[in-house]
Formats: C-alpha cells, sequence, structure tokens
C-alpha cells in the first residue's frame, strides 16, 4: 500500500532535535514512511503516519540549527508540499517554570501547551536568555476542560510507545523516575502542607534550596 497522497495531510509537526523527531515517529498509530514527492522549492524531510484517524507529517529543523525564525522557514516549505494542512505543532523538549507561590507547580515529563495571544505568539526560545514575566493564560481551553475531568493518558500512550519500539527505554525516552524529578530555589517554598517545621519542606543544597513536593499519585 502506498502512501496517501499529499493532499490529504492536515496535521503539520515540526521538531527541534533529532530526538524529538524520533519521539514523534515513534507515537505514530500507523507509520507511512519517508514522504518522496515534494515541491521543488521545498528542503524539508519529512516522515508520515498516523493518529487515531488524522494524517499527520512530520519534519525537523537541520541539524545545528535552531529558534522560531528556522522553524518558520520549515513550516513555510511544509505547506508548500502539503497545501490542505489546518493544523501546525510545534512540539518538542521545553522549560517549564513552576510559580509555587500561586500553585502552579510543574514537573518532568508534564505536558505544557500553548497557544497564539495578541501579539504573543505562544512560542518562547527558552535557551536564549529571553524571560518571560507575563501572567496570561496560554491553555487551550477545550484541553484544559478535559484534564479537569479525566485523568492523564500519558503514562499509557508511553507504555504502548515503549511495548512496541523497547530500544527507547534504552535509549533514555522513557520517565525517568520522580526521583530526578529536582526543583531549586534560592528561597524556600512549600506547596499546599500544613507542616509545622518548615526545615521539613526543604533541602539545603549548596547555595540553593531543594523544593520538597508532595508525590503526585498518579505518577
Amino acid at each position: 500500500m502506498g502512501l496517501p497522497p499529499n493532499d490529504s495531510y492536515e496535521v503539520g509537526w515540526i521538531c527541534a532535535l533529532y530526538e524529538e523527531f524520533a519521539a514523534a515517529q515513534a507515537m505514530l498509530d500507523e507509520e507511512y514512511g519517508i514522504i518522496q514527492h515534494k515541491d521543488a522549492k521545498d528542503v524539508n524531510t519529512y516522515a508520515a503516519g498516523r493518529v487515531h484517524k488524522h494524517n499527520i507529517v512530520i519534519a525537523c529543523l537541520p541539524a545545528g540549527v535552531d529558534g522560531t525564525t528556522a522553524a518558520a522557514t520549515v513550516a513555510q516549505n511544509m505547506l508548500r508540499t502539503f497545501p490542505q494542512i489546518r493544523i501546525g505543532l510545534l512540539v518538542g523538549i521545553g522549560g517549564g517554570i513552576p510559580h509555587l507561590e500561586k500553585d502552579v507547580d510543574i514537573r518532568l515529563g508534564d505536558v505544557v501547551v500553548s497557544q497564539p495571544d495578541g501579539e504573543h505568539g505562544g512560542v518562547v526560545q527558552y535557551d536564549k536568555g529571553k524571560i518571560v514575566t507575563t501572567d496570561e493564560d496560554l491553555g487551550l481551553g477545550m484541553l484544559r476542560a478535559k484534564h479537569e475531568i479525566e485523568e492523564s493518558q500519558m503514562a499509557s500512550y508511553l507504555r504502548r510507545m515503549m511495548e512496541r519500539k523497547p530500544k527507547m527505554k534504552k535509549t533514555g525516552y522513557g520517565f525517568p523516575g520522580n526521583d530526578q524529578d529536582h526543583l531549586f530555589g534560592l528561597r524556600p517554598y512549600r506547596l499546599n502542607e500544613s507542616r509545622a517545621d518548615t526545615d521539613t519542606n526543604v533541602i539545603a543544597t549548596k547555595d540553593l534550596v531543594e523544593v520538597v513536593r508532595p508525590h503526585r499519585g498518579h505518577q
């Protein structure tokens, strides 16, 4: 069976790193293979597949190249070859910043979803020294609502991926464990715990303070 025609793809997935590209392909319910027929001006390399009923095409930024400008170029080329794409996703490893004073607790392995809001494109280059101090809510309403009423399915998705691609666990794509999830701060915070002795909430580590957070039961 050949690959679906290029005009049947409506979701475009862009990764910045080859590790993200590998993980993206492993998450597909069905892998179609590498796209061979492209627009003459399109220099991207694509892997294609299906998640549920959606045909998805995946591209990775060139090796050694990063940034939102490079991602925009990949997206532009993607639309040359796949003109029916309606949803564009930039998915990869990001830096999540907890805000414990407002009970915003981000853990290792959490999935953070952003969306454009006003002049903010929803993507920040975390390794370029930029600081974001806005309190804007960039979450997607539908996903947030579902998260409120149902347990996360991420663990089951990852478990199925490891069953299909067992080598990925050996090469570091599995969850490393809660004992590897450390949060350090310059001053102690307490997260929804009623303990009389503040010292039981923090562990001093050199010049920083490690925050001990409550265990998440579903992890």
